[in-house]
């Protein structure tokens, strides 16, 4: 019971701990991150002011001290949200560092995001709403798998695979998993982000490691670990927007989950090369090599050939 139970605790992501590791983006009152106290009495002032003076006029009467009181108000209204936008915005580019002044140029060209426009299938239906939109990109873009039998994929080993010996899972190797993931990358279904486990790593590492070494030992990777947000994109270059092929889907995972995984694909990757179950040419996915390797090999092909007078 524990063992299943605790996953979903964590993905769900409502507990206390976690909501104060992962705190929701406040919003303010007036739909400004800038916007202040100052810029509230102002604006309050302002229309009280207002107020006034519209009733002296629906009486007949000209207030002349109660209009000049509302041009100084207004201009001092105006002063005020001027100072705080530009205050605000001066302490956001003060913070920006390194590679960051990219983002902040994207940031500032203040593009307007617009919704999806309708889109359509391949026999010409048209999809109007977010939840047919949904249904679609996923009909299309993520088509049923007959996946094989894993007894199937096993038979299909060389015969040194069966030279693997099983060795328990080490802290070391779990915390690794964890501090290797981006930390402010996007939270999956439980919102929770790879910073919020390490600054809660003293809490959770006792029982993250119960349940992660369990996993591995009985090859369980636990169900609420299988949820995932998928985010459409839509893919560069002037392609149809009402075409679901004109977009790509990612998969935004639960945190936790990504730890094991990770576990498991080091521990693949270190078994494929010392066992020699891939082959030399594999340069993705492997340790030790990139894809500069692939390019030198490959250059390296070419010489011989010519070398050899081959075409």
């Amino acid at each position: 019971g524990t063992s299943t139970s605790w996953p979903k605790r964590c993905s769900s992501g409502s507990s206390p701990p976690w909501q104060q590791q992962s705190p929701r983006t406040p919003t303010t009152g007036q739909g400004h991150p800038w916007w202040t106290a100052e810029c509230s009495t102002a604006t309050k002032d302002l229309s009280k002011l207002e107020a006034e003076l519209a009733e002296t006029h629906s009486a007949g009467l000209l207030d002349l001290v109660l209009h000049e009181a509302v041009t100084q108000s207004r201009a001092q209204a105006k002063r005020t949200l001027y100072r705080a936008r530009q205050h605000y915005y001066r302490e956001q580019a003060d913070k920006i560092e390194g590679n960051e002044i990219f983002v902040a140029r994207k940031w500032a060209l203040a593009e307007r995001q617009y919704a999806s426009p309708a889109m359509q299938d391949a026999e010409g239906r048209d999809f109007v709403t977010s939840a047919e939109k949904r249904a679609l990109l996923r009909d299309t873009l993520l088509p049923n798998i007959d996946r094989q039998h894993p007894l199937q994929v096993l038979a299909q080993l060389p015969p040194s695979a069966a030279r693997a010996s099983h060795a328990a899972l080490t802290r070391t190797e779990l915390k690794d998993a964890v501090w290797a993931a981006a930390p402010d990358k996007a939270p999956g279904p439980d919102e929770i982000t790879g910073r919020a486990v390490r600054q809660g790593w003293s809490a959770i590492e006792e029982p993250l490691f119960a349940l992660a070494s369990a996993a591995h030992d009985v090859g369980w990777y636990p169900a609420a670990f299988r949820t995932s947000t998928l985010c459409a994109l839509k893919k560069g270059g002037k392609r149809d927007p009402a075409l679901a092929r004109s977009y790509r889907l990612i998969a935004l995972l639960p945190v936790l989950g990504k730890a094991l995984e990770k576990v498991a694909a080091n521990r693949l990757a270190w078994f494929a090369e010392t066992l020699g179950l891939v082959p030399t040419e594999q340069y993705g996915a492997m340790p030790k090599t990139s894809a500069t390797d692939a390019g030198v090999a490959l250059v390296h092909d070419i010489h011989v050939g010519w070398a050899r007078h081959e075409r």
